[in-house]
């Protein structure tokens, strides 16, 4: 008779002994198990911290390079982790959204549908976001090139006010703006700055 397979689990500061069965992913674990963990497939809310089992665990998925954009080491999604008896006793631990990245950024896109959240650092742009999500309505046709309007946005006034005043608007967004559709007083190209002291901020998809 075969024995359990479980894995331990710290989550929020108790180590949980959870079972699984062969080709389960953590996340599916954790969500059996009646934690709420989130997990979209596209997203950053399932990272995990891998305590154990290192030269066992399989290799980062594409999927996983995509969208982590961190240098910590042994961080993983738990979507992406399938189980196995190798890993039997294996120790994760769940990790909170400051936890995940080291100057994690919360960014909301709106469009005429629905306001996602998305994480992405400090230093990155819409362009970046758009790179890990295609699903996002923003066509960031030149690549942040500066040559194309294709990732205009508006901003809400506090925060179009705030970015001005380490990040006006060059002559040549300002030339590009002008055949952007649906321009208003707060438009921006999302391409043109990055999200540094913009935490929680919305960009919102004209339509």
């Amino acid at each position: 008779m075969h024995s359990k397979l479980h894995i331990f689990l710290i989550y929020p500061n108790e180590t949980l002994e959870l079972e699984f069965q062969p080709q389960d992913t953590i996340q599916q674990v954790a969500q059996n198990a009646g934690i709420p963990i989130i997990c979209q497939h596209k997203c950053e809310f399932c990272y995990i911290s891998v305590l154990s089992h290192h030269d066992e665990i399989s290799t980062m998925t594409d999927k996983e390079k995509q969208i982590i954009s961190t240098e910590m080491q042994n961080i993983r999604l738990a979507c992406q982790i399938k189980l196995n008896e190798k890993l039997n006793s294996l120790k994760v631990r769940m990790m909170s959204i400051s936890d995940k990245i080291q100057e994690a950024h919360r960014i909301y896109i709106q469009d005429e549908n629905d306001r996602k959240l998305y994480l992405t650092r400090a230093d990155e742009t819409i362009v970046d976001i758009v790179h890990r999500h295609p699903e996002i309505s923003i066509p960031c046709a030149c690549e942040g090139a500066l040559a194309c309007s294709t990732c205009h946005v508006h901003l809400n006034q506090n925060t179009f006010d705030n970015l001005s005043k380490n990040n006006d608007i060059s002559d040549n967004e300002e030339d590009l703006l002008e055949f952007a559709p649906h321009r208003v007083q707060t438009s921006r190209l999302g391409c043109q700055f990055t999200f540094r002291n913009l935490d929680g901020i919305t960009l919102k998809v004209p339509s």
